[in-house]
């Protein structure tokens, strides 16, 4: 009783211990990219127009105002808000304004004059819009005069605040911005090319049928979650825009990317077995994984029938989202209780990939609706980074015990093969013979069971030996694989006993095997024993279910063992 009380302390020591350490890992890393993200805009900010804004929302001025200290919660489809000053003396050459839009058409404007609009058709259409940025190429002699930005939001809530706009060389601007998000960009295309690798593995892994189903599955699911993250990632950092101006096809990617995470994350998790410690966990997992499915279906259809954006279900994934990953935590705390955990290094990098997905969740949501800019403007912290060690530990995970897996079921394999295989011959023994005798008799099929009994095998051993005896008897079996294997059983049940079971399927199959019996004999007689005084033969006795009354295909086999005994009558009669 102590023993079990100081195994299960120190097993709660060791896990409040994990939780801390995976707790300070995400933190350390959320602060470390937090520094840089922070560092890379005071290197560039004299590029960002973050202050001196006239802004004009619901009929109030706010004057020489930060864009950081204005608000628009709660801001309603087609209210606008704008927002101008003068630009800079110091814009580039070949100045681009970025804007930034966040479901919101916009109209930029110098000195009055319109020189830009995005997505003003759509909205005036009714379409859903997009998040991302605008490159808008300034007309030359710009420096100094009026910019006005004019923002309609194309749904209700869709900004809380304005990021600010920024001006860059146009020629260069693509290469600059992807030069400093290296880092995300980089990432982001970790996953999607370890994510395609892992795909066209599991494909081939299918094709050649190495491996069990449940564990291609699950290798699929692990790509595809690769994909989807990086896929997210692009999206949710602007780096789309590094390759396209299409923001709105790039959001709808973005948001069914975040969809599926959830989706693809538990569907790894699946067991490769649904036998009775793993089916509660399969059965847990599958229910959350067919909801998330459901659900972005579901929102997929209603996005593009333009009833209802993909934003508005965000809080609906953020409930798939929780519960994927404390089911996931959950079960993972109870197999580390049960010392079910095989591998260190899956186990670590689940624990701190979940733990980074609730910070994450957690933070957006109190920044969504405890902040005054909203959802807008959020980034995403250590989940990046972290991820990268938990799709990397999962693929180890994977190899090394689908691996391991393989080994063990092909050794088991050659263990039933041995159990179930003469071992003289190479075809099925008698306990083979029984189990297919039970498979029969439970699909309640027709058949036709022929018992042989090969002749002059005591005259051989007796006279040869039993070695010659064993040669006999391969000659013999090998015989009748040749001629029967392909219609159906075969196996030796006893020293000179041997039976064929053929289910028939097809006309013409009955006349077939009556036809071979009875060249059979004169095949064997043609045979060379080694020993010209011995000639091969067998008597046989056939049972077909359809002409008689056995109850079990055991009772047929007795009716074809009292036939073979009277053709072996026969023949010894006739000598």
């Amino acid at each position: 009783m102590f023993d079990r009380l100081k195994k299960a302390r120190e097993k709660t020591v060791y896990g409040i211990k994990l939780f801390l350490i995976g707790l300070f890992v995400v933190i350390g890393i959320g602060y470390i990219l937090y520094f840089i993200n922070h560092l890379r805009g005071d290197l560039g900010a004299e590029r960002f127009l973050s202050a001196g804004w006239n802004i004009e929302f619901r009929g109030l001025t706010y004057e020489n105002t930060a864009l950081s200290d204005f608000s628009a919660k709660g801001i309603k489809r087609g209210e606008t808000v704008t927002m101008s000053r003068l630009l800079p003396p110091n814009i580039p050459l070949n100045a681009a304004l970025i804007v930034h839009v966040h479901y919101a058409a916009v109209k930029v404007y110098i000195d009055g004059d319109l020189i830009y609009t995005a997505d003003v058709d759509r909205y005036e259409n009714g379409l859903h819009l997009g998040n991302g940025f605008y490159e808008v190429i300034l007309p030359e002699k710009s420096t100094g005069k009026l910019l006005t930005l004019e923002y309609i939001a194309g749904e209700d809530g869709a900004f809380s605040s304005i990021e600010r706009p920024a001006l860059w060389d146009y020629l260069t601007f693509r290469q600059d911005y992807a030069a400093l998000n290296i880092l995300i960009l980089a990432l982001s295309f970790f996953f999607i090319v370890l994510g395609c690798a892992m795909g066209v593995m599991s494909f081939f892994l299918e094709c050649r049928k190495v491996f069990a189903f449940l564990d291609v599955f699950r290798l699929t699911s692990l790509s595809a979650f690769s994909i989807v993250f990086g896929t997210w990632i692009l999206g949710e950092s602007d780096l789309f825009e590094v390759f396209t101006n299409d923001i709105i096809t790039k959001s709808d990617i973005k948001y069914g990317a975040f969809y599926l995470i959830p989706v693809f994350f538990i569907g790894y998790h699946f067991e490769n077995s649904w036998d009775g410690k793993h089916k509660g966990k399969n059965l847990l997992f599958g229910i959350i994984m067919l909801l998330g499915t459901g659900l972005y279906i579901y929102a997929l259809i209603m996005h593009h029938t333009q009833e209802v954006s993909f934003r508005r279900y965000l809080i609906l994934v953020h409930v798939v989202d929780a519960l994927t990953v404390v089911s996931v935590l959950v079960v993972k705390i109870y197999e580390y209780v049960k010392g079910q955990r095989e591998n260190q290094m899956s186990f670590y990098a689940t624990i701190i990939g979940v733990f980074a997905a609730i910070i994450d969740l957690v933070r957006y949501n109190i920044y969504s609706y405890s902040t005054s800019h909203g959802d807008t403007g959020f980034n995403i912290t250590a989940m990046y980074v972290v991820m990268v060690f938990f799709v990397l530990a999962q693929l180890y995970d994977y190899m090394s015990g689908t691996v391991r897996d393989a080994r063990e079921d092909e050794r088991m394999g050659t263990i039933s093969k041995l159990a179930y295989t003469d071992v003289l011959t190479g075809i099925n023994n008698r306990q083979a013979a029984e189990k297919y005798f039970d498979t029969v008799d439970s699909k309640d099929e027709n058949y036709v069971i022929v018992q042989f009994d090969l002749n002059n095998l005591k005259k051989v051993n007796d006279t040869y030996g039993h070695e010659e005896g064993d040669k006999y008897i391969e000659l013999f079996a090998g015989t009748l694989k040749k001629m029967f294997e392909h219609r159906g059983f075969i196996a030796r049940t006893g020293g000179d006993e041997f039976i064929f079971v053929m289910t028939p399927k097809a006309e013409g199959e009955r006349g077939w095997l009556e036809s071979r019996l009875s060249d059979l004999n004169i095949i064997l007689g043609n045979k060379n024993t080694g020993h010209e005084e011995v000639k091969m033969s067998t008597a046989y006795g056939v049972y077909d279910s359809i002409f008689g009354d056995a109850k079990s295909i055991r009772d047929g086999l007795r009716y074809a063992d009292a036939k073979m005994y009277e053709m072996k009558k026969e023949m010894k009669a006739s000598r």
